[in-house]
C-alpha cells in the first residue's frame, strides 16, 4: 500500500467523525500531529452538535450564533437580543460574592453549548440557584431557609467589619486626625489579628464615613431643635487658614429642662455686608431639614452675636434684619463676655499703670521666648531653687481675662501688680462664668453683682504701701459695671411678666400658649417653689420643672415664658470655641479641607458623643441603604442584599 499522506485525512465534506479515521500503524504521523488531528476531530465534533453546517466548502472558519433550542433546554439561561449575548438568570440578580467573576453575570457572546453546559455545573451557579430559589420563597422550603441562613451569615460579617471601620473613622474625627491615618489603622487591626478586607480602607472611604456621621449627628441635633418650642441664634464670622470669610451658626434651645447649643452649620461668605451674612445664616437653617426648611423661624426669640456694627446695628444690622424679616418680637444680645472685655480695656485706658503693667510682662515674656540661652538658665535657676519654673507667654496677643491672670500667676509683683492680680482673679472668674453654655440671664445678673461685691471689698484689705485703697478710689467699678449689664429694677416680678407677654405675644400664641392663664400660674409656681424648691439652684429648678410630671403640665403656659428666658443667647462664647475648632482642623498643612468637610469635622470634634459611646450601627444603616449613595458610588453588589436582609 502506497503511504498516505496528511492532506489525504480531509475530506471536501466539514463532516469528521473520529470513527471515521484510520490511521495505519506503519504510516502513523508523529505523536504531536496526532495530538492536533484529535483536538482538530473533537472542535469540528462541537461545531457540528453546536451549529448550522456550512455549505461552502472552502471555508474553514464558522461563524457562531445563539440558538433558541437553548433556551428550552437551559431553564435558567436568557438572551439579549439587542446586546446579542446571553447571561444567567440567576447569577445575574446574585452578588459576584456567591455568582463569582463568570461572564454569564453580565452578559456573553461566546455561543458554545459545552460552555453554557459548563456554567450550568458550576459550584457558583448553583449557589446562585439556591440563593435565587430562597429569595423567590424566603420560608418556604428547608433549603430556602438554609440559603437565608447563609447570606445572613454573609451579611453578618460584611455589617461587622463595617462597624469597625465606621468606629475608626470616628475616632479620626474625634480626635482631629487627618483622613491619612486612617488606612494606617486599618493595616494595625490586621496586624493585630482582625479579619478586615481591603474594601473601604482608604481616604476617600474614611471620608464617606465621617460625613455618614456627621449628617447624622446634625439630623439629631435638628429632631431635638425640631421638638423644642423657642431657639435663638447665634452667630460669628471668621477667616480660617486659607483666607476664607466663614459664617457659623448655633441655635440654642431647652432639651430635657436644660439649654444648650448646637451647631447648625459653617459656610463660606460670599458678601461681608449684613444682608449677605443673614442670607447665610438663613441657608444654613433652612437646608438643616430638606423636607421642611422654614422650621425654626416660628421659635426664634432672640439673636445672639459680639457688638460689631453688622450684627447689632439698629437699622442694617444683622438682629434688625431678623426683627423686620422673622418678627418683630426677637430681641438682639451683646455678648457678655465681650462686654466685660470691652469695659475693662475702657479701664485700662484710663489707668496708665495697667498699661505699663502689660509692657512689663510683654518684655518678660521676649526675653525668655527669643533666646533659647535665657530660657534654659531660668530653668537651671528653678533647679536650684527647688520650684517649677512657668514659661512666660505673649499677653499683648491675648483677648479674654483668664489668659493675662494666668502670666500673672507665678510673678510677685510688689505694689500695683499684687493688686492687679487680686482684681484680675475675680474678674477672671466672672468671664468664665459668662463663658458656660448652660448660663441663663438669672445667673449672669447674680455672677455680675458678686463680682461687683467682692472688687468692692477688697477696699478693705490691708495691701503694702496702700497701693490698693489709691488704685479703688481712682477707678470707677459702677462705671465698668453699667457697660458690662444694664438692668432695669424698677418693675415689680409681676408687671415684668406682663411686659414679657405683650413683648412675645406672637409668638406665644403660635405655639399654644393661652396668655390669660399666665398670671394664675405664676402665682401658683412662686408659692410652689417658695415651699418645696428653695434649695434648687437656677438651672436644677427648670430642669424638675420642664421634664418632671405634673409641672409641666401644670404649669405648660408660664413654661413658653421659662424656656425663651432659658434660651436667651447671654453669650457667644460657643461661637469661639467652634472657630478654634476650625483653626485645628484646617491647618497649614491641611489648608485644602472643603468647608462643608470642616464642618463635619468640627461638628463631631465638638458635639459627638465620646468613643465609648459612639454606637456605629445607625450610621452604617443610613449608608447602606442611603438610595444617593447607591446611585453615585460603585459598591459591592452584595451590600445590596445585604441591606435588604439586615434591615
Amino acid at each position: 500500500m502506497a503511504k498516505r499522506k496528511i492532506s489525504d485525512f480531509f475530506t471536501q465534506s466539514n463532516v469528521i467523525s473520529l470513527s471515521n479515521l484510520k490511521i495505519p500503524a506503519q504510516s502513523q504521523p508523529s505523536s504531536v500531529c496526532t495530538r492536533g488531528l484529535l483536538e482538530n476531530a473533537h472542535e469540528h465534533e462541537n461545531a457540528d452538535e453546536d451549529e448550522q453546517p456550512s455549505t461552502s466548502s472552502k471555508s474553514t472558519t464558522t461563524d457562531r450564533h445563539f440558538r433558541t433550542s437553548w433556551l428550552q433546554e437551559f431553564a435558567w439561561l436568557r438572551y439579549d437580543s439587542i446586546k446579542k449575548t446571553m447571561y444567567c438568570e440567576f447569577c445575574s440578580k446574585a452578588s459576584r460574592d456567591i455568582a463569582g467573576n463568570t461572564d454569564f453575570v453580565t452578559g456573553t457572546n461566546h455561543f458554545k453549548k459545552e460552555t453554557v453546559k459548563k456554567h450550568g455545573d458550576s459550584r457558583k451557579h448553583k449557589n446562585a440557584r439556591d440563593w435565587f430559589i430562597a429569595k423567590r420563597a424566603p420560608t418556604e422550603t428547608p433549603l430556602a431557609r438554609a440559603v437565608t441562613r447563609a447570606c445572613d451569615k454573609t451579611a453578618e460579617k460584611e455589617i461587622k467589619e463595617l462597624k469597625m471601620k465606621f468606629n475608626t473613622a470616628y475616632m479620626i474625627a474625634r480626635e482631629e486626625l487627618p483622613f491619612t491615618k486612617f488606612t494606617s489603622q486599618v493595616l494595625l487591626m490586621r496586624k493585630n489579628g482582625l479579619d478586615v478586607s481591603k474594601t473601604y480602607d482608604n481616604n476617600t472611604a474614611c471620608a464617606e464615613f465621617i460625613g455618614c456621621i456627621a449628617d447624622d449627628v446634625k439630623a439629631q441635633t435638628v429632631k431635638e431643635a425640631q421638638k423644642a418650642k423657642y431657639i435663638s441664634v447665634i452667630t460669628d464670622c471668621g477667616t480660617d487658614v486659607s483666607g476664607r470669610d466663614n459664617v457659623i451658626a448655633y441655635c440654642r434651645h431647652v432639651s430635657g429642662g436644660l439649654p444648650m447649643n448646637r451647631l447648625v452649620g459653617l459656610a463660606e461668605l460670599q458678601h461681608g455686608h449684613a444682608k449677605g451674612i443673614f442670607s447665610t445664616i438663613k441657608s444654613l437653617f433652612n437646608d438643616s431639614d430638606q423636607t421642611n426648611p422654614n422650621w425654626w423661624q416660628n421659635k426664634v426669640s432672640a439673636f445672639g452675636a459680639d457688638g460689631a456694627s453688622v450684627n447689632m446695628g439698629a437699622t442694617g444690622g444683622i438682629g434688625a434684619l431678623f426683627r423686620s424679616e422673622i418678627g418683630k418680637h426677637i430681641l438682639s444680645f451683646h455678648c457678655l463676655p465681650h462686654r466685660l472685655e470691652l469695659a475693662m480695656l475702657n479701664t485700662q485706658k484710663s489707668l496708665p499703670m495697667i498699661e505699663k503693667v502689660y509692657d512689663l510682662l510683654q518684655l518678660v515674656w521676649k526675653t525668655y521666648h527669643f533666646s533659647p540661652k535665657s530660657k534654659r538658665e531660668l530653668k537651671a535657676i528653678g533647679v536650684e531653687l527647688g520650684c517649677t519654673i512657668r514659661t512666660p507667654s505673649a499677653v499683648k496677643t491675648q483677648r479674654w481675662l483668664p489668659h493675662i491672670f494666668r502670666q500673672m500667676e507665678s510673678l510677685l509683683f510688689v505694689g500695683f501688680c499684687h493688686f492687679l492680680h487680686d482684681l484680675f482673679g475675680e474678674i477672671s472668674k466672672l468671664s468664665l462664668t459668662l463663658q458656660k453654655n448652660s448660663l441663663i440671664l438669672p445667673q449672669a445678673v447674680a455672677a455680675v453683682n458678686s463680682c461687683i461685691v467682692t472688687v468692692k471689698g477688697m477696699k478693705d484689705r490691708p495691701l503694702r504701701n496702700g497701693k490698693l485703697q489709691e488704685f479703688l478710689q481712682n477707678a470707677s467699678l459702677d462705671s465698668v459695671a453699667q457697660n458690662v449689664l444694664q438692668q432695669d429694677n424698677t418693675q415689680t416680678p409681676d408687671r415684668q411678666i406682663d411686659t414679657l407677654l405683650k413683648w412675645y405675644q406672637e409668638i406665644l400664641m403660635k405655639n399654644g400658649c393661652v396668655i390669660n392663664a399666665v398670671q394664675t400660674e405664676w402665682r401658683m409656681l412662686k408659692i410652689l417653689i417658695k415651699g418645696q424648691f428653695m434649695d434648687k439652684s437656677y438651672s436644677g429648678l427648670w430642669e424638675v420643672m420642664l421634664s418632671k410630671e405634673p409641672y409641666c403640665s401644670d404649669f405648660q403656659n408660664i413654661f413658653h415664658l421659662a424656656e425663651i428666658m432659658l434660651v436667651l443667647p447671654i453669650s457667644a462664647a460657643q461661637c469661639e470655641r467652634g472657630f478654634s475648632a476650625q483653626n485645628r482642623i484646617k491647618s497649614k498643612v491641611r489648608n485644602s479641607l472643603n468647608v462643608s468637610t470642616v464642618e463635619d469635622l468640627v461638628r463631631i470634634s465638638s458635639e459627638g458623643p465620646s468613643l465609648e459611646q459612639f454606637d456605629p450601627e445607625p450610621c452604617v444603616k443610613s449608608w447602606l441603604t442611603a438610595i444617593t449613595h447607591m446611585d453615585t458610588r460603585k459598591r459591592k453588589s452584595s451590600l445590596k442584599h445585604v441591606v435588604r436582609q439586615r434591615y
